[in-house]
């Protein structure tokens, strides 16, 4: 009976997979993937209604690598929140 294991359920829950809303934050993805080479885009000017949604896809994007900041150190944009800061890809 030990093959089943305890550690089953719980390694499930650790999985770091954030799942969004595709009609919520597809214009604001799509945004950011249209935007030329070099260029950068506030967080705050996303198509975005809801602030913190705007924040939390901002954050997501850059703590996985996926955003950069631009034209900031990345201290910056702490002190000022996301909102104001500039993203490239």
């Amino acid at each position: 009976g030990h093959m089943s294991g305890a550690s089953g359920g719980e390694a499930e829950e650790e999985v770091g997979c954030l799942r969004f809303e595709a009609s919520t934050f597809l214009p604001s993805l799509k945004a950011l993937l249209a935007l030329p080479q070099g260029a950068s885009l506030r967080c705050g000017d996303l198509p975005l209604k809801d602030e913190d949604d705007r924040k939390a896809l901002c954050e997501n994007l850059l703590e996985h690598g996926l955003l950069e900041l631009a034209g900031t150190s990345s201290g910056a944009a702490g002190a000022r929140g996301v909102d104001s800061a500039e993203l490239k890809l």
